[in-house]
């Protein structure tokens, strides 16, 4: 049964060490020399088959009915055979990932790497190219959601005032689709199947 209450918990004060005071089932609070009061919740991994402990966050901006709720949330999922720890590091891990395929924040890092490896006459121009006639289709886009179609259409608008840079687009835009399939922002090179004779006309 819970051993804690709202009118205790306003009421601990720090002491020479810091001290902790259990709510039963694995959570417990422990009150810091300084006086924060950090919830924390202790439990034996059910794939590590270890004691380990978990943060959830302090009071009394985690109140003791959230903190429970936090607490009961991760003993479902202990029931269910998966570790709480590392079920939320997955979710952050995935979340970095759907945050670092945006369009934009990709081709930066791709340019980021070649800064220091092109002539400036050529990384300028490539980012010139992306900045006038690619960035203003995707922005705003995760680069795993653009799809084949909208390539080809980019390639085709920009070939016909300039087939010479659009060839060179395409040549660029299968390196950044290569940069970001091996960075695992997106599973395949959907630049590889575009046949460049088909959307680029013949150079006289």
């Amino acid at each position: 049964m819970p051993t804690l209450s709202d009118t205790k918990l306003r009421q601990l004060k720090p002491k020479d060490k810091a001290y902790t005071l259990s709510d039963g089932e694995g959570l417990s609070l422990l009150i810091k020399i300084n006086g924060t009061k950090l919830w924390e919740f202790r439990y034996t991994s059910p794939t590590k088959l270890k004691r380990r402990k978990a943060t959830l966050g302090t009071y009394p901006d985690t109140t003791l009915s959230n903190a429970r709720e936090k607490a009961q949330q991760y003993r479902t999922l202990i029931a269910e055979g998966i570790d709480p720890i590392d079920k939320n590091k997955d979710v952050r891990q995935q979340k970095q990932l759907e945050e670092n395929r945006d369009f934009s924040k990709v081709v930066a890092e791709w340019f980021k790497l070649q800064e220091n490896q092109l002539a400036l006459s050529t990384y300028s121009r490539k980012v010139n190219q992306f900045t006038l006639y690619v960035e203003p289709f995707f922005e705003n886009r995760p680069i795993n959601t653009i799809t084949h179609p909208e390539i080809v259409k980019v390639i085709e608008i920009k070939a016909k005032t300039a087939p010479e840079s659009a060839s060179r687009l395409l040549g660029y835009l299968n390196d950044l689709w290569q940069f970001a399939t091996t960075k695992g922002y997106c599973d395949f090179n959907i630049i590889v199947n575009i046949h460049k004779k088909t959307v680029l006309p013949k150079i006289k």
